[in-house]
């Protein structure tokens, strides 16, 4: 038979379990809060590295056209000689 003092002494070890079951999971909150912090800046640098490479490739696209345009209108010239 439980007596009123067991119970008071089981209500408050739930309590003391509960308390701690939320501070556990206030830790796990801040990690995840962590995370996804870290994994926002990680995709915006992954975007700028991006971003980046794309207007590299573009700058020599670009580059080996003129210098494609160049090099025809060179054999152009060439070519009138013969």
């Amino acid at each position: 038979m439980h007596t009123t003092s067991n119970i008071k002494n089981d209500v408050e070890q739930k309590e003391q379990l509960l308390q701690k079951k939320a501070k556990e999971l206030q830790i796990l909150n801040d990690k995840i809060s962590a995370l996804n912090e870290e994994m926002k800046q990680l995709s915006q640098q992954v975007l700028q590295n991006k971003d980046k490479l794309d207007n590299n490739k573009n700058a020599f696209v670009a580059a080996g056209l003129k210098k494609k345009k160049e090099i025809e209108n060179e054999l152009q010239k060439i070519n009138q000689y013969f």
